[in-house]
């Protein structure tokens, strides 16, 4: 018996959409954000400082990665240990709330949206401001 054609294709069949465009070089890619943004040092100000003082710049290419194999090709946790050697944060869950928390996650066990559940947050703390105010 022969064996029945899959239907399911791999992630990189689905991500494969580089082919489908021709390439573009970075001084056209400049140029076009200039063009759009009217200016020569328009694309200087789509440059934006992270909070940690890193520049991010509005497009990157492969170029921009040269120098950095040690740190694209790191696991977290594993040597040469370039990304750290352990999760900088914890993870917590907090299985009793305080008795008089506002509880939106019963909200949401039944159906309800975010937006519902920010709603009806937003009036039961309206709803016991007033009361403690009265």
């Amino acid at each position: 018996m022969a064996d029945a054609p899959s239907n399911k294709r791999s992630s990189t069949d689905l991500l494969a959409l580089a082919e489908h465009f021709p390439p573009v070089s970075t001084a056209a890619w400049q140029a076009r954000i200039a063009q759009d943004l009217a200016g020569a040092d328009a694309a200087a100000s789509l440059i934006w400082r992270t909070g940690q003082g890193i520049d991010v710049k509005p497009f990157y290419r492969c170029a921009d990665l040269d120098g950095l194999e040690a740190q694209t090709a790191a696991v977290p946790g594993e040597a040469p240990f370039v990304r750290g050697g352990l999760a900088p944060w914890a993870m917590i869950e907090h299985a009793d709330p305080p008795p008089d928390a506002i509880r939106v996650d019963t909200r949401h066990d039944e159906g309800a949206t975010a937006v519902e559940q920010l709603a009806w947050a937003l009036a039961e703390g309206t709803q016991r401001l007033a009361a403690a105010a009265a």
